[in-house]
């Protein structure tokens, strides 16, 4: 799996379940950033409830 394609797949399950265990393994595995996840339109309340999983 790419990184872009790990970001399509954290973003299409946080929206469809923002407590889903799967995203946030991808989001460690990958180191994928806060910044990235606003740049693809992870609103800032769903980026407030990932604190403890975001670098």
């Amino acid at each position: 799996m790419k990184r872009e394609d790990a970001l399509k797949e954290i973003l299409s399950s946080l929206k469809k379940n923002p407590t889903d265990t799967n995203a946030k393994k991808l989001i460690s595995l990958f180191g994928i950033t806060a910044e990235e996840l606003a740049e693809e339109g992870l609103s800032y309340e769903m980026l407030r409830a990932l604190d403890g999983v975001l670098l």
